[in-house]
């Protein structure tokens, strides 16, 4: 192989980290890659226990808690949506501090409750909150999805389960963290109305049988539309 001593040589194989090398004036160049397995020492709550990810036979997704970090969320179903496969996260309506409907692997009754179960540090709860419990309280959020949840929890594990684990004391110094956030709503321009003498008018403009039966009976003209005070709805959409 024809090289300048400038240049590199990438070496790389699957489950090795790579390593770049500068040719230089040697001749022979001896390589030992190092193993690049992540993940699999991770250590995972599995309802009765915990246990490394590599040992994991069963069908476990986890939340990576870092990633909150750098975007936060105001509920733990909010963490889960988007971040584990095979769940459902999805909202009924758009009124803020609503809770969530969470599904995992699909719905499995169309007349029953699919909710999963949740068991919040060791105490499982079939109905829980979301907004009761603090984000950054949470340590790690772990979700059971296979026939293993149903084996540890009975029938009420048969839609899943959702695994949460708040922080706890550690051992050492202490440390005060303080997270703030803050942000603001305009509301864009407002569509210009017609008052309600400009509304008759063009009506009137339009269809002068319908205007004298609707606003223009009973002896009203248009002139006495002038003084009316109009309702725009923009105004209490926005609450401006």
């Amino acid at each position: 192989m024809q090289v300048l001593n400038s240049d590199q040589l990438v070496f790389n194989y699957v489950g090795y980290a790579s390593q770049t090398i500068t040719v230089g004036n040697r001749t022979t160049i001896n390589v030992s890659l190092k193993s690049a397995v992540t993940g699999l020492s991770d250590v995972v709550v599995v309802g009765y226990g915990t246990t490394k990810r590599a040992d994991l036979t069963g069908a476990i997704g986890s939340v990576n808690m870092k990633d909150l970090e750098q975007a936060p969320v105001k509920s733990f179903d909010q963490a889960l949506s988007g971040r584990v496969a095979g769940v459902q996260v999805s909202t009924n309506d758009g009124q803020p501090g609503a809770t969530a409907n969470i599904v995992i692997r699909g719905a499995g009754s169309i007349s029953q409750d699919n909710s999963p179960l949740y068991v919040i540090d060791g105490f499982p709860s079939e109905n829980a909150n979301a907004n009761s419990i603090n984000p950054s309280d949470i340590e790690s959020i772990d979700v059971l999805k296979d026939a293993s949840a149903t084996a540890i929890y009975g029938a009420r594990g048969s839609n899943g389960v959702v695994l949460i684990t708040t922080k706890k004391g550690k051992a050492g110094k202490p440390q005060l963290t303080y997270n703030a956030y803050y942000g603001f709503q305009k509301a864009p321009e407002k569509i210009p109305v017609m008052g309600p003498y400009e509304y008759v008018k063009y009506l009137r403009d339009l269809d002068q049988a319908i205007a004298d039966s609707t606003y223009l009976k009973g002896g009203t003209t248009l002139d006495d539309y002038r003084n009316v005070q109009g309702l725009d709805m923009q105004d209490y959409v926005y609450q401006t």
